[in-house]
């Protein structure tokens, strides 16, 4: 992996990177015993890290459950906008997030 400080022992992108991973092992796919890595908040939490913040809402009656994570591009990354959400939804009321396509809604 690409070390940001070239000729130092330490890898800070790497470590940040396996961090991630460990986190979203330990935090996301409980529900269907998939591995972290592999779900959609998981590989979101890999790529972006930790939301800037994030709403959960319990879904009643015939409303899913669904999450939003808030992003703020601090790093003036000139491929990302300046700010951007990501929503999560639980089909059905069991399993796990996944992300809301409302332009391709495939089962």
């Amino acid at each position: 992996m690409r070390n940001p400080k070239h000729g130092s022992d330490s890898n800070a992108y790497k470590e940040e990177h396996y961090a991630r991973i460990d986190y979203a092992n330990s935090h996301f796919g409980r529900q269907s015993n998939t591995p972290g890595w592999m779900t959609d908040m998981g590989r979101a939490y890999i790529l972006f890290g930790a939301p800037t913040s994030h709403h959960e809402f319990v879904g009643y009656s015939q409303i899913y459950p669904w999450s939003w994570w808030f992003y703020q591009n601090s790093t003036n990354s000139p491929v990302l906008p300046a700010f951007f959400y990501l929503m999560f939804y639980i089909d059905g009321d069991i399993g796990e997030y996944k992300f809301y396509r409302p332009f391709l809604m495939v089962r």
